[in-house]
């Protein structure tokens, strides 16, 4: 069973203990009550305009309140870029407390009575538990957003400039992009399913690490993220080595190399670091390499 991370009762705390909470319907009400007279004078007036025209207000009142829209899960946080995220105070952490903001968005407007997940990033390995903490909060779940967006490994083709809409027919026939729309009249709604078959998933496979010591090397595969049986990133590698050098971890960084090995039966990907330091090659470790923590950089003989 999911718990939260820490004890506090609401998120906004950790910002100011002055903050209301917005999920309160008392709250809500007193708030409300205090715009009432002016809304009710403003509703009125609008009948009267409607009905002029042939409306009737009420129907159209009921129409807006069956009205609803799935919010999406990734709405609720600060985002950022596809590397990186910045996130704030009081963001949420997890599917669950996204779950959490996104009940104050249905409590104060009513209308967003869905949420729709985003995968990967929204997955959890207690599915009961993230349905009983939906229903608690009076949510529901709609369509479900998968990342479709980025190459896998192996892929023939790039999803660089788009998929489903790419100009490039082969891609388009690559991503076999199938759709489905199924219409609700009771509901008055249409669900549109389209499905990308992207190619297969590959996982991550064995991390290599050549060209450094034991120390290095222990450093590398600590600060790599990236783990064992985990879907494989293949822009990751190289982005590592970027970070690394950027990093200052090692003061005389020669070239870096990331070479990548697939495995099409196993659906996995193994991944060679090549480091080596500038300057003449002496065969042996150079301690002109030192970073931090005492990680060394090993001269190694050139290779492809």
């Amino acid at each position: 069973m999911w718990t939260p991370a820490t004890p506090v009762p609401l998120r906004a705390d950790a910002m100011t203990d002055k903050l209301a909470d917005p999920t309160d319907r008392a709250y809500i009400a007193t708030a409300n009550a205090a715009a009432s007279a002016d809304l009710n004078a403003d509703y009125a007036a609008l009948g009267g305009v409607l009905s002029r025209r042939g409306i009737d207000i009420e129907a159209v009142t009921k129409a807006v309140g069956q009205f609803g829209v799935a919010i999406p899960s990734w709405g609720v946080g600060t985002g950022g870029t596809r590397f990186a995220r910045f996130p704030g105070p009081g963001e949420p952490r997890n599917v669950f407390e996204k779950l959490e903001d996104c009940a104050v968005v249905q409590a104060l407007t009513g209308a967003t009575p869905t949420v729709s997940l985003h995968l990967p990033w929204d997955e959890t390995s207690d599915l009961p538990a993230l349905m009983e903490h939906a229903g608690k909060l009076g949510l529901g779940f709609d369509a479900v957003n998968s990342n479709t967006f980025q190459d896998r490994a192996g892929q023939a083709l790039s999803y660089r400039f788009g998929s489903l809409t790419h100009t490039d027919g082969a891609v388009r026939e690559q991503a076999k992009v199938e759709s489905e729309r199924k219409i609700d009249d009771e509901r008055k709604a249409v669900d549109v399913v389209v499905r990308m078959d992207a190619g297969p998933q590959f996982f991550m496979g064995k991390l290599n690490i050549v060209g450094l010591d034991l120390d290095g090397e222990a450093e590398m595969k600590r600060i790599w993220t990236m783990t064992l049986g985990k879907p494989f990133n293949p822009d990751y590698p190289d982005l590592f080595l970027k970070r690394v050098r950027e990093g200052g971890m090692f003061d005389d960084l020669g070239p870096t190399k990331s070479e990548l090995k697939l495995n099409e039966r196993e659906h996995t990907a193994d991944v060679t670091l090549r480091f080596s330091a500038s300057g003449p090659q002496q065969g042996r470790p150079s301690r002109r390499g030192r970073g931090r923590g005492g990680v060394l950089l090993t001269q190694s003989d050139p290779q492809p």
